[in-house]
């Protein structure tokens, strides 16, 4: 019935916005028309999370200190809600193979449902921070004081933490079934993708990192330089404008 339905609908919709590639593909399973689809920068005001060079390595080096974390670790980072299709348990099992390869410090950034069973869990590990839920004027400081985003989930339609967190200078490891991979996020080049689930392949993609530093800041030179560019507001407005000609111009 929803096969039907949906396919009724898409008939009669003009012209349709693709915030990624994921979304791309989706139309045209339905059979959408290629040349009715509107490719378009999903994107959020970036502007609150700017700091300039000076600014961003005291805010760093305060932040770690705030926390306790040495400036020599290598920091992972969630930042989200802690419920099911989020998968924060995946990073604490990351946290826990990554022991003995290298000084790991990760943050948790958020609460919700899992977070007693989370912080339970992880009582016998070494060198977690659970700091709960921060407002977007706070959440900077964590993306900061981090050396890559970590986003488990099982599923995101986008993904807009990573666009902070690459506005940030901050890389990411994220699933493949979140849509800002293979757009946003470019392995070797932004960050990196591994499978849902698959907690071992994680692991091996943070080792080289763990080993020189110097890829990690690479990656997020390249993602700050990425997400400016390309996944502004203005951006996004122009793919709107492009749609709604498109749609007028059917109509008419």
């Amino acid at each position: 019935m929803k096969k039907v339905v949906v396919g009724v609908f898409f008939q009669r919709v003009s012209s349709f916005i693709a915030i990624g590639k994921k979304t791309f593909d989706y139309y045209l399973s339905w059979g959408v028309a290629p040349s009715k689809i509107i490719p378009a920068k999903y994107c959020t005001d970036l502007a609150p999370f700017f700091l300039d060079e000076s600014e961003a390595a005291q805010c760093r080096e305060r932040t770690r200190r705030d926390l306790g974390i040495p400036l020599n670790a290598f920091v992972l980072l969630f930042v989200g809600r802690l419920f099911d299709r989020k998968r924060p348990q995946d990073l604490l099992e990351i946290h826990r193979q990554l022991q003995g390869k290298g000084l790991v410090h990760t943050v948790f950034v958020g609460n919700g449902e899992l977070s007693a069973a989370l912080e339970t869990a992880g009582q016998k590990l070494p060198n977690l921070h659970w700091v709960g839920f921060k407002n977007q004027k706070e959440i900077k400081s964590f993306y900061y004081a981090a050396d890559l985003l970590v986003v488990p989930s099982d599923f995101e339609t986008w993904g807009l933490v990573v666009n902070e967190a690459f506005s940030c200078s901050l890389p990411a490891l994220v699933t493949d079934q979140c849509g800002v991979a293979g757009d946003l996020v470019i392995s070797g080049q932004t960050g990196e993708i591994f499978p849902v689930g698959d907690c071992e392949m994680a692991t091996k993609k943070i080792q080289p990192l763990l080993a020189d530093p110097t890829i990690s800041r690479k990656w997020g030179q390249n993602a700050r330089a990425k997400v400016l560019e390309n996944y502004q507001p203005a951006h996004f407005a122009r793919s709107v404008v492009e749609a709604f000609q498109k749609a007028t111009l059917v109509e008419a």
